[in-house]
């Protein structure tokens, strides 16, 4: 019998939109970049559910571009690769040292070395920028402000 490919289940990025934005993936990813950005895809969907909301019901309402949903998951997959690639690699550093003599360097990331994670700026690029806490309309009708800040 044949093996199987398994199913990575939801995405919102292909292996073609990576390629688009990206270029060839480099052989480690190129194995795994199905799954990853079925991985980045599930984050995505799940940290939006946290928050009362449905990714592709936002996409299907206009509400979020489905082009742009996947660039934030083409972006979370890279960064996660090239992290993981060069684990001396400047990006999300918080705090970078180096000396002269004896030589001494140290580096901290925000995340560890190959993480993916779901920024401010995914959240910004999908239009969920944090409103307030408790908003409220004190006219019956207009439109409540969801956390997030989208309008449903």
């Amino acid at each position: 019998m044949a093996e199987e490919k398994p199913d990575t289940g939801f995405t919102l990025a292909s292996a073609d939109d990576y390629r688009a934005v990206y270029g060839d993936p480099d052989d480690a990813l190129a194995h795994v970049l199905d799954a990853q950005l079925a991985r980045a895809s599930r984050i995505v969907r799940d940290e939006l559910a946290a928050g009362g909301y449905n990714i592709e019901q936002l996409i299907d309402k206009g509400i979020v571009r489905a082009d742009t949903a996947a660039d934030v998951v083409c972006d979370m997959v890279h960064y996660a690769a090239r992290t993981q690639a060069d684990p001396y690699a400047a990006f999300g550093a918080t705090q970078a040292s180096m000396s002269g003599g004896p030589y001494s360097q140290s580096t901290t990331y925000s995340m560890p070395v190959g993480q993916m994670s779901f920024t401010r700026v995914h959240r910004k690029r999908l239009g969920l920028t944090r409103g307030g806490a408790f908003e409220t309309s004190p006219i019956g009708n207009m439109p409540i402000k969801r956390p997030w800040g989208v309008l449903l």
